[in-house]
């Protein structure tokens, strides 16, 4: 009765009762129409967590065509006996000078919704179109989900929230409810179709390519345009055991599918499906357009970034007081801000397809944004090769440094595909943006302690090719710098590393530029170590060409390392119904590809034997970062290798010890 009570005198407080008592909700989903437009209004001013805004998306009433969006932070809500009126100042996608809104929702005594009136003014008074509105839903948004299962994946269906230390209330939750309490409905298009890979062996596991190829091939059916529609996939792992969920994208088209590895998920019982839970929420909260709770300062706007959010979009590993005080705060929702997002945000910026992850905000404005608040105990160093010819794939070694005593807990791999890094890249126009490559990796966030007596932690990063295509698309000079953020939210700059690219110098520079320039199939190719995706097929037959016709060039050393990379081990392709199409291995040809590249034996002789593979291909890249490459191969070629070590290791440990059996006349 209590509970009831407080509801009720919120509800007065909110002008949402009538006189007799009677709880009135009227947020929810509207929809109607004025002359050759139609408009989808969401109304959020009572019910479950209020935000006290209105929003709008505008379309051809004919066409269905998306027109613009509209949205008012901040209303003023006045009831009356009769009726509840809305308004405030509109924010718009496009010039008006109707800025005002107001929406009038009648009260009604009888069981039903009433019509809602969206009116458009301006501060003189005059009117511009107004639309009466149906009531559609109390969700503001609603989503087609398509989710996939791989075969044996013990997948959770739901989780009790009360099985485990945790804030009030207690629920059942799955990941379309978690969203439902956002106010998102996600429809299900039927139970998951099944992913056959019995078959597929030690190739069950699943690489980016695949993924990329299952969105760009098998789950064609989201069309070439924003839609209100996402892919979940449910797999056992990924190459990489410690990635417990991804977001993969394509090209111009982003944000529309993601992928959990619950092989890599650990625990058991309520926790396991606890953090199933977690992981499965946050991939697809990704898929909206929501970054991390420690990136928001790249969000465009940037907006102030919260580490210690105890929100769906955090990870519990991160957290400043440590996994145990997170799950203990966690209330399983999206903070207001996410929430905000998820049903106020302009179309454009949260439908799948829409505007591209994350955005482009400015370095200096991210930075500026956390003022004071840098760690000068860590330091952050980017380098590279001063000159690249263009068409070469840049790479940039980074190295997080401490310089006190004491140790701080970073993360064991830096850069941006785990997301831990952000590079920001000038060019020579003067416009700048974040470089965001093409798959965005979740991982399992373990951290080590770091001090000033401890070797930095190093690595190096592709930024060639990403979702925005080529990072270094015309000669000139490039300023690059990297933003690192710690588990407390101060920020950690680089120094600013020039970068210049060269035009094309020789004749075989200039063939290769012809046929590379502009090739996103190419850049894809090199950006995912290689694919047997369809759409790729003629990429494929250019790298090849180039192997060909120009064997000593370095661009032909990267094509030979993508391609082996893809030759060594099988590649599944997933048809619609669920069916894997495998192709085998084959280790003759990725051996012939590396072979003038890595020295073999001499990788193989440093390496242990006796581990399982996992430990034998990170044993493999760390030797690959340091040697087993050619005398002959240049230094754009070496930092690639370094860049794509982990890959590369793989196709390494393919390979049959007999090296020269396997060498072709």
């Amino acid at each position: 009765m209590k509970g009831d009570a407080v509801r009720e005198h919120a509800a007065h407080a909110q002008g949402l009762v009538t006189p007799r008592g009677r709880h009135f909700s009227v947020s929810g989903r509207y929809r109607g129409r004025c002359g050759d437009f139609e408009v989808e209004l969401r109304v959020d001013v009572d019910g479950h967590r209020p935000l006290k805004r209105v929003s709008a998306d505008y379309y051809g009433a004919q066409t269905g065509e998306f027109l613009g969006s509209m949205r008012v932070d901040a209303v003023r809500v006045v009831p009356t006996a009769g009726e509840t009126t809305i308004t405030g100042r509109g924010v718009f996608s496009w010039p008006t000078t109707h800025r005002i809104v107001r929406v009038t929702i009648p009260r009604l005594s009888r069981e039903g919704r009433p019509q809602a009136t969206l009116e458009h003014l301006s501060p003189d008074g005059s009117r511009g179109h107004a639309y009466v509105c149906n009531f559609e839903s109390t969700s503001f948004r609603r989503v087609a989900l398509t989710e996939a299962c791989q075969e044996g994946v013990e997948r959770f269906t739901t989780y009790d929230t009360g099985d485990l230390p945790a804030p009030p209330p207690k629920r059942e939750l799955s990941h379309q409810a978690a969203f439902a309490e956002a106010g998102i409905e996600l429809v299900s298009s039927g139970p998951p179709t099944i992913v056959a890979t019995a078959d597929a062996g030690a190739d069950a596991r699943w690489s980016d390519a695949e993924l990329h190829a299952a969105m760009e091939q098998d789950f064609s059916r989201l069309r070439d345009r924003p839609e209100w529609a996402i892919w979940l996939l449910h797999a056992a792992r990924h190459d990489d055991p410690r990635l417990q969920g991804l977001m993969f994208d394509r090209r111009g088209l982003h944000r529309q599918g993601c992928a959990v590895f619950h092989d890599s998920i650990v625990g058991n019982g309520p926790d396991r499906a606890r953090r199933q839970l977690h992981t499965c929420v946050h991939e697809l909260g990704h898929g909206f357009n929501l970054l991390h709770s420690w990136q928001r300062s790249r969000a465009t706007p940037p907006v102030a970034s919260r580490p210690s959010a105890t929100s769906w979009m955090n990870y519990p590993q991160r957290f400043a007081g440590g996994e145990q005080s997170f799950w203990s705060r966690f209330a399983f929702q999206f903070d207001d801000f996410e929430l905000a997002h998820l049903r106020h945000a302009f179309q454009e910026d949260v439908i799948m397809g829409g505007r591209p992850f994350a955005g482009d905000a400015r370095a200096d404005a991210g930075a500026a944004e956390h003022g004071p608040r840098y760690n000068r105990g860590l330091t952050l160093r980017l380098s590279a090769l001063r000159e690249f010819a263009l068409g070469l794939p840049v790479t940039v070694a980074i190295e997080l440094r401490a310089t006190t005593a004491y140790n701080q807990q970073v993360p064991p791999i830096v850069g941006p595909r785990v997301g831990n890094v952000d590079i920001f890249i000038r060019r020579p126009d003067g416009s700048e943006a974040a470089f965001e490559p093409l798959l965005q990796h979740c991982r399992g966030h373990d951290t080590v302690g770091l001090s000033a007596r401890d070797r930095p932690i190093c690595d190096h990063a592709f930024i060639h090719y990403g979702k925005d295509g080529f990072a270094f698309r015309a000669p000139g000079v490039y300023r690059v710098r990297a933003r690192f953020v710690d588990l407390h939210g101060a920020t950690v700059l680089s120094n600013t590393l020039t970068i210049r690219v060269v035009p094309p110098a020789t004749r075989d520079d200039r063939q290769i530029h012809t046929m590379i320039d502009g090739n996103h199939g190419v850049g894809t190719l090199m950006s995912l170590m290689g694919s047997d995706a369809p759409a790729l097929k003629a990429a494929n037959d250019t790298l090849q060409e180039i192997i060909g016709s120009f064997p000593d060039h370095p661009v032909a050393s990267v094509a030979r390392l993508a391609r082996a990379r893809n030759a060594a081990r099988g590649f599944k392709l997933i048809r619609r119904n669920g069916e894997v199409r495998l192709r085998p291995p084959n280790i003759e040809d990725a051996h012939a590809l590396v072979e003038p590249i890595l020295d073999l034996p001499q990788v193989r002789r440093a390496t242990r034997t006796g581990i399982d593979p996992t430990t034998q291909d990170r044993a493999v890249a760390d030797l690959v970062r340091e040697i087993g490459v050619r005398p002959a191969v240049p230094p754009v070629v070496r930092n690639f290798i370094r860049s794509r070590r982990m890959e590369i290791a793989t196709v390494i440990n393919r390979l049959p010890p007999g090296d020269v059996a396997l060498r072709r006349s």
